[in-house]
């Protein structure tokens, strides 16, 4: 936005009528009115981008670009603050789900002699939990922490909107939207801990409240699923970065201009590179919020299969428990096959193994984006040295 208002500074006598600026003001109110607030931010920012583009076709004076400038900036400010106020409420709801998990815990807790008697064994809670290593403040920590994280994403919310109010016509779209984006990714990150900690209480409350051997594989079971899914997910991003990578390496522009830098070349050569280099760069800028995705989604799916297995791992070793219980009492009446346990857990072990492997690849794959994007930079820069040189 600074280049163009300084392009725009030299042509400051021209203008443009104002229903070609009122039209695009009307555009930017329409886009705005139509947002998926969840789904469709960064697509529909991006139709705002666009717009804003088109002014650099038109003779448009200083004043009327201040003014597209403040009227987008508000735009935009609303779509990423509307981002957080999904966050914050999303926060809120885990939050109330966790509290009413540890309720139950508590209630569990208290029960503990009734599961006794209908289990016809005699299950020392207090020893369960040391066995599966759960604290009794194990879900409080969790709160706590949860609750920590909830007061970021307010004070996030406050930053944010302390950025939106001081956006003047001078102001630089691109540095605001990079902020606020910034945000919008913070508190994402926050609100996806607090639903780690959920799922960890949710959790202790599967485990505890489970106390038949056939039920725990059933659970084990619905862990390896979840699991497997998730790592599914994962080979499909890491699918998306390869797609990705594969067209930079396969870029012959890009090698043969690269090749030639050092060597006597014409004009005309020149000018050809710096068109090839220029299309590639611009492809890479739009491509780079994909990548970033590809591996931010990808540690949030390798999350949720470290967190299953650890369900798993616990599970086991609460059968583990109640048969060590049972066979010291004579009660074990093999309603079930172990067995199945142990294979869930052995494939599930495999998926965990793949999927931490495939997110490395992804963040390696990334790395490699980026040091495209450096070099392609800095290349189009050599070119455009020597095409200045070329003219004296």
């Amino acid at each position: 936005m600074k280049a163009q208002i300084n392009t725009l500074e030299k042509v400051k006598g021209t203008a443009i009528s104002n229903d070609n600026v009122e039209g695009i003001e009307n555009k930017q109110k329409i886009i705005v009115t139509k947002i998926d607030k969840k789904k469709n931010i960064y697509k529909e920012i991006n139709k705002l981008l666009n717009e804003i583009s088109e002014i650099e076709k038109d003779k448009t004076s200083l004043e009327e670009l201040k003014n597209i400038n403040l009227s987008y900036g508000k735009s935009l400010g609303k779509l990423f603050l509307e981002q957080i106020d999904e966050e914050k409420i999303d926060a809120d709801h885990t939050i109330k789900a966790m509290e009413a998990y540890m309720e139950d815990l508590d209630n569990i807790k208290k029960k503990s002699e009734e599961i006794e008697k209908d289990m016809k064994i005699k299950m020392d809670i207090n020893k369960e939990m040391e066995v599966l290593k759960i604290s009794h403040d194990d879900e409080k920590n969790y709160h706590t922490k949860s609750k920590n994280h909830e007061k970021s994403i307010s004070d996030i919310h406050d930053k944010s909107s302390k950025i939106i109010q001081e956006f003047s016509k001078e102001s630089d779209i691109n540095d605001i939207k990079n902020k606020l984006q910034e945000n919008v990714s913070e508190s994402q990150k926050h609100n996806s801990d607090i639903n780690q900690y959920l799922s960890k209480i949710e959790n202790i409350y599967n485990i505890l409240k489970l106390n038949k051997i056939q039920k725990i594989i059933d659970k084990v079971k619905e862990y390896n699923d979840e699991i497997e899914k998730n790592n599914k997910k994962i080979n499909d991003e890491l699918s998306n970065s390869k797609t990705l990578i594969k067209k930079l390496e396969e870029d012959l522009n890009l090698k043969e201009c690269q090749s030639k830098i050092k060597s006597t070349i014409d004009d005309n050569y020149v000018g050809e590179c710096i068109k090839n280099i220029t299309g590639l760069k611009t492809y890479i800028l739009n491509e780079e919020n994909n990548i970033n995705t590809y591996f931010k989604n990808a540690e949030e799916y390798n999350k949720i299969v470290l967190l299953n297995f650890n369900n798993i791992e616990m599970a086991d070793t609460k059968s583990q428990y109640i048969l060590n219980i049972k066979t010291n009492n004579g009660t074990n009446s093999h309603d079930y096959n172990i067995n199945e346990l142990k294979e869930h857990k052995h494939k599930s072990n495999g998926y965990k193994d793949e999927a931490d492997k495939n997110t490395q690849t992804i963040k390696k794959n990334k790395e490699l984006f980026e040091k495209y994007k450096q070099d392609v930079t800095v290349l189009l820069n050599k070119y455009s040295a020597l095409a200045l040189k070329n003219k004296f």
